[in-house]
C-alpha cells in the first residue's frame, strides 16, 4: 500500500493596513521545502485554534489544506501554523494565484 501523497496547501491573506488580498498555492510534491509543509500540514489540530474577534490592520488568513479550509486571525496562528503561512507565502509565484 503507498502513502497518501499530501494535500496542495493554499493561503490567502487579507486585510492588514492597506486591505491587499494575496494568495498563493503549493504542491508539497513538488515544492523545495514539500516535506515540512507536509508535516506541518498533517499535525494541525483545525478544531483547537482559538478563535478571537479581528483587530485592527492585522492580517487574516484563509487555509486550505486539501478539502479542509479554516479562517485565522493573525494573532491566532501558532508557531507551526505561522511556519506553514511563511512557507506558503514566500514560495516563488507568492500572490500570483
Amino acid at each position: 500500500m503507498s502513502a497518501r501523497p499530501a494535500p496542495r496547501v493554499t493561503v490567502c491573506r487579507g486585510g492588514g493596513f492597506a486591505g491587499r488580498v494575496v494568495t498563493s498555492t503549493v504542491d508539497p510534491a513538488t515544492h523545495p521545502a514539500g516535506g515540512e509543509i507536509a508535516e506541518l500540514a498533517a499535525g494541525l489540530d483545525l478544531a483547537d485554534l482559538p478563535a478571537t474577534a479581528p483587530q485592527p490592520d492585522r492580517y487574516y488568513y484563509t487555509i486550505s489544506i486539501g478539502d479542509h479550509e479554516l479562517t485565522v486571525q493573525e494573532q491566532d496562528l501558532s508557531p507551526d501554523l505561522a511556519r506553514l503561512v511563511a512557507l506558503v507565502l514566500d514560495s516563488p509565484g507568492f500572490g500570483t494565484d
